[in-house]
C-alpha cells in the first residue's frame, strides 16, 4: 500500500513538472516493488536506482553514501 502510494505520488508530482529527475534508493525488495508500480511517465525520470537501505543510518550520515549518486 505504501509503495503504491509513494508511486501515486510521485506520478502527480512528475505530471505537475515538480522535478525533472529521480534517484530512487530502496531495499532490493522495495525497489523491484516500487519499480513495478511506477508509470513509463516517471520510470523515464529515474537517473538512477541503488538497492539500499539508509533507514538505520543517523540523517548526518547519509550524504557520504551518496557519494557518486548525487553532488551533495
Amino acid at each position: 500500500m505504501f509503495l503504491k502510494t509513494l508511486a501515486d505520488f510521485l506520478r502527480t508530482h512528475a505530471e505537475a513538472k515538480s522535478y525533472d529527475r529521480l534517484v530512487v534508493l530502496a531495499p532490493p525488495q522495495a525497489l523491484g516493488d516500487l519499480r513495478r508500480q511506477l508509470p513509463d511517465s516517471v520510470r523515464a525520470l529515474v537517473m538512477s536506482e541503488e538497492p539500499r537501505d539508509l533507514t538505520p543510518l543517523p540523517n548526518e550520515e547519509i550524504p557520504k553514501h551518496l557519494d557518486g549518486i548525487l553532488a551533495v
